[in-house]
């Protein structure tokens, strides 16, 4: 049943992927490069209330069953993209983008905890660095394809091949559902608010105090994929003049690190190192890594590729040593928490491009990356403090 979860993590991976690096320029054409980051925070204010009420909705309808029904509305809101995304009609772009974003994200949270019910502490590493491999597979394969569908500027393809690959995980939802023991949940709360008090302002204990600083770290992480992904593709097309193909490619070589990195990452810190010295390294790579894509005009893709491969080894590193710290303080039982950090996500996609959109309002576009080089520094005051699981 783990390996079921492993496939689903793909495509439903790949299902987000696809139309990642090219959704704002998408939804530009609708509202305007400017206000792009509006319609992200919209998004993820519904993404937000999504998961305070996703164990009322697990424990209704039961993990399986739930990322069935997630799924086949998610399915609908990719065709209408698909179909209707010519119009430029504000409100079935917006709408269908938001349900398709919402699903998307409640599906990989069911899918944590689905995970999480067949995991070992002392396997911890090993579990999520082979999950997060199988994710991030799909990642490193969609630019290049995005780029190939989407030729010129024919961005409705790709959410049509987006809810293709959803498919696969409808029939293994249905699969899991009705031949997994796991396919309930049983603990009493979902998201709480004393949750969040208890880690952000309750009582000071190494537990709570560690919990809340990888918390800031996974939300400074999801701050860092946010800008990415919203504003580096649409800037290497408008800005640097690159074709939708050749920023594929650029995109393929960023996302190798990944690949190669999360599997053997995990091990490490099951066996030989803690999470913390990783995660220091992985976010100071982040944060020098970014500051030369402000500067950097030249039209060469080698050295495109290149810096954006040094950011995404430092965001890989940082990505699944939080996990394995993470899933180490937790288990199965503490939906509450694992809502908490899955609520980094659409929060920071709610903040970042709002604080973009005003950013760009008194900057020259480029310098969004010396911005983002600083957000990310900060997250070494939290790394350098965490106390190790070791």
């Amino acid at each position: 049943m783990r390996w079921l979860i492993y496939v689903a993590g793909f495509w439903l991976a790949l299902t987000a992927a696809l139309p990642a690096y090219i959704n704002s320029s998408f939804l530009a054409l609708t509202v305007g490069e400017k206000r792009v980051g509006y319609i992200y925070t919209t998004a993820s204010i519904f993404a937000v209330l999504g998961i305070l009420f996703i164990s009322r909705l697990i424990r209704r309808f039961r993990p399986a069953r739930f990322i069935l029904y997630a799924g086949t509305i998610s399915l609908a809101s990719l065709i209408t993209l698909a179909t209707f995304g010519h119009t430029k009609n504000l409100i079935i772009i917006v709408g269908a983008f938001s349900v398709y974003f919402v699903t998307n994200i409640l599906m990989s949270l069911t899918l944590d905890l689905l995970l999480e019910q067949t995991s070992l502490n002392s396997k911890t590493g090993g579990i999520r660095g082979l999950y997060w491999t199988c994710v991030n597979t799909a990642w490193l394969a969609s630019p290049l394809l995005a780029g190939t569908l989407v030729g010129n500027n024919n961005y409705q393809i790709i959410y049509l091949v987006a809810s293709v690959a959803l498919l696969p995980v409808l029939g293994i939802a249905i699969y899991y559902q009705t031949h997994s023991p796991l396919v309930s949940y049983h603990a009493e709360h979902p998201f709480k608010i004393k949750t969040f008090a208890k880690i952000f302002g309750g009582k000071r204990t190494s537990t709570t105090i560690n919990l809340r600083r990888i918390l800031i770290i996974e939300f400074l992480l999801n701050f860092f994929y946010s800008i990415m992904v919203i504003y580096a593709p649409f800037y290497l097309h408008t800005y640097m003049g690159f074709d939708w193909s050749t920023i594929g490619q650029i995109l393929t070589i960023m996302l190798i690190p990944f690949v190669i990195l999360d599997y053997p990452l995990g091990l490490i810190a099951d066996k030989w190192l803690g999470e913390k010295e990783l995660l220091t390294a992985g976010l100071a790579v982040m944060a020098l890594a970014t500051l030369p894509l402000a500067f950097f005009t030249g039209k060469i893709v080698a050295m495109w590729a290149l810096i954006l491969f040094l950011t995404r080894v430092g965001a890989a590193t940082v990505e699944i040593m939080k996990e394995t710290y993470l899933f180490k303080k937790i288990d199965g039982d503490d939906l509450d928490v694992l809502s908490l950090s899955r609520l980094m996500a659409p929060l920071a996609h709610l903040i970042a491009p709002l604080l973009a959109s005003i950013f760009l309002i008194f900057f020259p576009y480029r310098f969004i990356f010396v911005g983002l080089s600083i957000i990310v520094a900060l997250g070494l005051t939290q790394s350098l403090k965490l106390k190790d699981t070791k």
